[in-house]
């Protein structure tokens, strides 16, 4: 079984795959992601905060009430009762949580920019999630906790899937694909916070990317210091100041419009520094990004 993004549609096979059928959804929503426990039981969660169940094998959709307004991109169910539903909220990543089958769904916020594309977990207590800039979160205690864990990469996460607590594969762009075989590394020492270790300077690669016409850049302080976000052409001009200011250490994600400019590559350049420096410029890193319309 699987979802149609364009459609909003349902297509259901009973041959293996031989042939598909489709099914309404009755939401009119745009589904992500689709989740069956039986032949008979099911949730399918998309845009807009969709969630939706069936108990008849697809035949019938009813709609659920989740806590959130934007998209769901990933469901899971460990049995009939208990699932949990990952998306984006306020540009930041939303975890939502259902132990009686979808009748109520408890919203779990770990303040971390960005979204989740994919929840896979092993019982009703170990899963991961992952998505945006190279993001991989871990709970050990069903889902009341977040911590994250190291991917060693900035590239978008698709999927993950574990095949039980220490062994597991996460994918995403530009062909990367993750393994692990030890549940990710030790259980994140930040679980009971729900925050991230802001121990380093970090720029993350922009998303979308390419994008029109806009697109958000993410990037991480360790310290307090001021900093600057500059976007340039191929030609080295200055197109567009986003950030010029002193900021504390944290997480920060801005926007850049290329409303009005050319198709074609750009890039940003995230200076920053604490005041000991002098500067201002202890860290200076650059990324390309693709407008293209």
């Amino acid at each position: 079984m699987g979802g149609d993004f364009i459609n909003r549609t349902i297509l259901k096979t009973t041959n293996g795959g031989q042939d598909w059928q489709p099914q309404n959804s009755g939401s009119g929503i745009k589904l992500l992601s689709v989740y069956f426990t039986d032949n008979q039981t099911g949730w399918a969660v998309g845009y807009n905060g969709t969630i939706i169940k069936t108990t008849n094998g697809g035949d019938n959709w009813e709609a659920q009430i989740s806590n959130t307004s934007f998209e769901l991109w990933s469901v899971y169910f460990s049995d009939n009762q208990t699932g949990w539903a990952v998306g984006e909220d306020l540009g930041k990543v939303s975890i939502e949580k259902t132990t009686n089958g979808g009748e109520e769904w408890i919203s779990f916020n770990s303040g971390i920019i960005g979204s989740l594309f994919s929840v896979h977990f092993t019982d009703n207590q170990t899963g991961w999630a992952v998505g945006w800039n190279g993001i991989i979160l871990k709970t050990t205690n069903g889902g009341e906790n977040w911590g994250s864990q190291y991917s060693g990469t900035s590239i978008i996460l698709r999927s993950v899937y574990f095949i039980d607590n220490q062994t597991g594969w996460a994918v995403g762009q530009q062909g990367t694909i993750l393994k692990t075989v030890d549940g990710g590394g030790p259980t994140p020492v930040d679980e009971d916070k729900n925050t991230n270790l802001l121990n380093s300077y970090l720029l993350y690669q922009n998303y979308p990317n390419p994008f029109n016409p806009s697109t958000k850049i993410k990037y991480q302080l360790p310290e307090r210091g001021l900093v600057t976000l500059n976007v340039y052409d191929v030609l080295g001009n200055e197109v567009a100041t986003l950030v010029n200011e002193e900021k504390s250490s944290g997480e920060y994600e801005v926007k850049f419009d290329g409303t009005g400019l050319p198709s074609g590559i750009y890039f940003y350049r995230l200076q920053a520094g604490a005041p000991s420096t002098g500067s201002g410029q202890g860290f200076v890193e650059t990324k390309k990004m693709i407008l293209l319309r």
